[in-house]
């Protein structure tokens, strides 16, 4: 598992999801798994991306569903130990919330945040 602080997955988000995973297949040497997404009226496929030894290390996504909101472009996820932490020193340091996704108990599971500049970053949690 990745460590606290480092960066564990990049997505893209775009309108041309699918030309641009045949795109980074070929000039990264991606492979990639379909993810299932949409509802029962609008179903559709991201993509998971693989590296050569098949472990995950990003995607491409459709900017729809789930991600309509999303930025399009990049988007870089740090491993943090405690998003909610996270979310309020961003607050505090002059950044702001783009999204938050909670669990069902509430607390904050993912989120997407901007830096004082205007950057967009997400920070999820996942522990050893």
């Amino acid at each position: 598992m990745a460590k606290f602080g480092n960066i564990i997955s990049a997505d893209l988000t775009s309108e041309s999801a699918d030309e641009l995973k045949n795109f980074y297949g070929v000039v990264i040497g991606w492979q990639f798994s379909e993810v299932a997404m949409g509802n029962e009226t609008h179903k559709y496929n991201d993509y998971s991306a693989l590296d050569s030894d098949g472990a995950q290390v990003g995607g491409v996504c459709h900017k729809r569903g789930f991600n309509s909101d999303q930025p399009g472009g990049w988007m870089v996820y740090f491993n943090v130990e405690n998003v909610r932490n996270s979310i309020d020193a961003c607050e505090k340091s002059g950044g702001a919330i783009v999204k938050q996704v909670s669990g069902e108990d509430g607390t904050p599971v993912f989120a997407v945040l901007k830096d004082p500049e205007g950057n967009n970053f997400a920070v999820i949690s996942q522990p050893d």
